[in-house]
């Protein structure tokens, strides 16, 4: 009960995505695509260290959806708009610990919309060094979202191929395979099927469930994503920040 308890807060410390989304198809009548929009944890910590889990998913949009209407649309993204979500309080950045208290925020693509509580990369033409390391560190912790549906569809191979259910009987079976993914990840935190990085030289050693057939990518729909001036200062707060003595790491430029 906890872990099916877990998959339905709203705890949010970590990232999100919907470039590596599964595509559920479910041949009923027609063919149609149900898109699954999940938010993912991320737990570097050694000691407690249960990477990769869902903490949130909602399964009931169509493939014809926008990707920012879609996110709009679940639950928690009525509750981040409203700012009833129970956002974890603004800290100081690390290497920072005078500087302002910045908010927690998600990490999506370039299918969301900028928000305070959604970053996503600047757009890939004509960027600056310090924009490509930002759009670099973003897409370091949106890795662990690729890992988190590459390992549940590696475990339920069900997920590689077309569903033949009505709509309304997929939510059923994708989430408790979320729930059962965040049991196992809990049971077995010593085998590492997600992307691994190289201790020297930081470049990705690829997971297991990367040997598997290609997850069939869902194509990004952008409409309206209108980003705020806000949520752009904020971006370019991170930006400064990812290119400063305190908030860089040492490997970051040989990465872009």
């Amino acid at each position: 009960m906890e872990d099916i308890a877990e998959i339905r807060e709203l705890i949010v410390t970590a990232s999100t995505d919907r470039r590596e989304m599964l595509p559920f198809i479910v041949e009923y009548v027609h063919t149609m695509l149900l898109l699954e929009i999940a938010m993912i944890a991320v737990n570097h910590t050694l000691k407690k260290k249960r990477p990769q889990r869902f903490l949130y998913v909602d399964v009931s949009a169509t493939g014809s959806e926008s990707d920012g209407g879609v996110f709009a649309q679940t639950q928690l993204g009525k509750m981040l708009l409203q700012e009833e979500a129970n956002l974890p309080q603004p800290e100081a950045l690390p290497g920072q610990p005078n500087g302002s208290p910045v908010d927690y925020f998600l990490v999506g693509n370039d299918s969301f919309p900028l928000r305070n509580y959604l970053m996503k990369p600047y757009p890939k033409r004509g960027l600056t060094k310090e924009e490509r390391i930002y759009n670099y560190r973003l897409s370091r912790a949106r890795r662990a979202v690729e890992n988190a549906f590459g390992i549940l569809a590696k475990r339920f191979r069900i997920f590689h191929m077309a569903i033949c259910l009505k709509p309304d009987h997929i939510e059923p079976l994708v989430l408790p395979a979320c729930v059962l993914h965040n049991m196992i990840i809990r049971k077995n935190t010593r085998r590492q099927e997600g992307d691994q990085e190289h201790p020297v030289t930081h470049a990705v050693i690829p997971g297991s469930w990367r040997s598997d057939p290609s997850l069939e990518a869902v194509p990004p729909t952008v409409t309206g994503n209108i980003a705020t001036r806000d949520a752009k200062q904020r971006r370019n707060m991170l930006k400064e920040y990812f290119s400063s003595a305190e908030g860089s790491v040492h490997w970051q430029e040989n990465m872009i």
